[in-house]
């Protein structure tokens, strides 16, 4: 166990030697937040009535879609350089557990830059006096670990692409534009057209995002939460197989090899 929190700490450590990225990189998220709500103060005071946000909640809703996303946040990157400069076989003899050791890596990144986030709800809940369903605070929180256990396997498989395929961060990046449209990173789900909202049903996406963050805009999906539940389970066991399959089927290729 002591090796995983050194792992833990060693996550920290860097984030703090290079700690001048971690303040562009929230910059960058601000400046984001900022276009995408000047974007919808202009639509939604245009006169547009195809939604139930107003030029508050809208900000609101992005800063949680931003806060979920630094939470549920995996890069595969991790897995596919090591795959690429050789280490992987090392790794995988070492008396640890390489995705585990993936997983913790990447910790304090992302716990640092939630923290920051959580700070920027509180004040604009507060000055803006939202009002945050606590009753909800539960769902909201289980629905994030099981959104974090997807795109951690999400990015574990697509990490693994690189066993066959020479460069994967346009598999990555093609995969997130879809799932960005459907998941309400770009858009709220509930303003997309009928057709791509039946879609995005089908897809994992808005279990990630958008129903998470409406249990925080006191939107009522109490009433089919255990089936969203049971939906993000789904996809759990969806990806985890793939990953396995892929996981399994990459180091058999690097044996064949000789490697």
């Amino acid at each position: 166990m002591g090796k995983y929190w050194q792992f833990l700490k060693m996550s920290f450590m860097e984030l703090f030697e290079y700690r001048m990225n971690l303040v562009w990189e929230i910059l960058g998220s601000a400046l984001s937040i900022s276009i995408i709500y000047a974007f919808w103060i202009a639509v939604l005071g245009s006169g547009f009535t195809g939604s139930n946000y107003t030029t508050k909640s809208i900000g609101l809703y992005y800063l949680i879609i931003t806060l979920i996303d630094y939470i549920t946040h995996f890069s595969f990157s991790d897995v596919s350089e090591s795959i690429y400069n050789g280490f992987l076989q090392i790794e995988v003899n070492r008396p640890y557990n390489f995705q585990l050791k993936t997983l913790l890596i990447s910790a304090g990144r992302r716990l640092t830059k939630s923290l920051i986030i959580v700070l920027f709800v509180i004040t604009v809940v507060k000055f803006n006096n939202f009002y945050i369903p606590l009753q909800n605070i539960s769902i909201f929180v289980l629905m994030i670990f099981l959104g974090s256990i997807i795109r951690f396997y999400i990015g574990m498989t697509i990490g693994t692409t690189a066993f066959w395929l020479n460069r994967v961060h346009g598999l990555h990046y093609l995969f997130w534009v879809i799932g960005d449209l459907f998941s309400g990173k770009f858009i709220p789900v509930d303003i997309l057209p009928k057709m791509l909202l039946n879609i995005a049903d089908w897809l994992p996406f808005p279990y990630l995002f958008f129903y998470p963050s409406q249990l925080l805009l006191h939107q009522n999906i109490n009433n089919n939460v255990l089936q969203k539940i049971l939906i993000l389970l789904m996809w759990i066991s969806i990806f985890w197989a793939v990953y396995k399959v892929t996981w399994k089927q990459g180091l058999k290729n690097i044996e064949s090899r000789g490697g």
